[in-house]
């Protein structure tokens, strides 16, 4: 393995991370004032901390490579943030916004492990720091089973 391409993989990782985790997060701030559960309200609060803090930790690593952040796709911002807006305009209930988090979740767990095979080459690193996003999403997901 030469130097080089272990710098792209870890790039490409880095910027695949960051564009989850900027979804993951817009995803939960569009929902938290619909939450009627206070117990759920207090999950995801929790679930924001942690990747708010892996985010912060995302924007580190860019910069120490020289990279910036990239906005995720719009086309795809666009339309998730209009399927759940019309999701919860037809059914405001918690058990609705549990179940479009856990899809959620759900997405973003496959996409990130895809990316983790595909990017083999990335630093030791960048690849924790994807598998810490991977538990975050997965007990997030766990969580909210009790909502559903």
């Amino acid at each position: 393995m030469d130097q080089e391409n272990i710098s792209q993989d870890s790039i490409e990782l880095l910027h695949e991370c960051d564009k989850g985790i900027q979804m993951g997060l817009s995803a939960m701030h569009q929902v938290a004032d619909k939450i009627s559960d206070d117990q759920f309200r207090s999950v995801l609060e929790k679930s924001r901390n942690t990747h708010e803090n892996l985010k912060d930790k995302i924007q580190s690593l860019l910069q120490k490579y020289g990279q910036e952040s990239d906005a995720p796709n719009p086309l795809l911002s666009g339309m998730s943030y209009l399927s759940t807006n019309l999701k919860i305009a037809l059914d405001a209930e918690d058990t609705t916004i549990a179940d479009l988090l856990t899809d959620g979740c759900d997405m973003g767990i496959k996409s990130l492990r895809k990316y983790l095979n595909e990017y083999e080459r990335a630093g030791d690193e960048i690849k924790d720091l994807c598998r810490k996003i991977i538990s975050a999403e997965e007990e997030l997901r766990n969580q909210l089973k009790a909502f559903l």
